[in-house]
């Protein structure tokens, strides 16, 4: 009973001290992960920053994109932040602080067999120093690099899925009694990058001469005769 007691007595004590979190220096809390009744994931509990080590935000990014381009920790980046109650932006000059995992975005319909396809993600945090700064302000960054990767680019509405893969229509022209005719052709292809309007696709079947088919009034098939506008 005395052990118990005593083991009770410590358990009390350092419920009493855990019930309050000291910070390392006086500053403002910029997140909060904790979520009462669960363990921790892995995140720090509460995150504050002070003006004098800067301020910090965060942005989503399609990890494959960033590798392409080379995107690394210590990189020097250009930050476009809201001030004056938004009614001015200012360039401030920011810091790749950290790259980590996300959860992976699902692309794809939700219709019954529709095919989907997961995209691995990154976090990008980033660290800024200026007086200008109170926190809470929006931000916003835009990266400009030369891609190394190589391919034809065509919008984002010509490019289709299926469980076979993805693939274009092409216009292949044949002869035909009454003059040359247009087919539609799928042609299967790879993906090395894209973004909300547009797409870079590698095929050896595929020349830059080529028509893609962006859209049709139909439906098409492999082997449609088309009509071209």
């Amino acid at each position: 009973m005395v052990a118990q007691e005593r083991k009770i007595n410590q358990m009390r004590e350092r419920l009493s001290k855990d019930q309050v979190l000291m910070a390392p220096f006086d500053g403002i809390v910029t997140k909060l992960n904790t979520v009462e009744g669960l363990a921790s994931a892995g995140e720090p509990d509460v995150i504050i920053s002070n003006s004098s080590q800067g301020y910090r935000f965060e942005v989503g990014a399609d990890a494959k994109r960033l590798s392409s381009i080379g995107v690394s920790i210590g990189e020097r980046i250009e930050v476009e932040v809201d001030t004056d109650n938004k009614q001015r932006s200012s360039v401030m000059d920011g810091v790749i602080e950290e790259i980590t995992n996300a959860e992976p975005l699902i692309e794809g319909g939700s219709d019954e067999g529709a095919v989907t396809t997961t995209v691995p993600q990154k976090i990008i945090r980033i660290k800024i120093i200026d007086a200008k700064l109170k926190g809470g302000e929006q931000a916003r960054i835009k990266f400009e690099k030369s891609s190394h990767e190589k391919g034809l680019l065509v919008s984002s509405g010509a490019v289709h899925q299926d469980r076979e893969g993805m693939y274009v229509f092409v216009v292949e022209e044949q002869p035909g009694a009454l003059g040359n005719v247009f087919v539609a052709r799928k042609v299967n292809i790879e993906i090395s990058e894209k973004n909300d309007k547009e797409t870079m696709i590698q095929s050896d079947r595929i020349y830059e001469e080529d028509k893609i088919i962006l859209k049709s009034s139909e439906p098409l098939q492999d082997g449609n005769r088309i009509r071209l506008e």
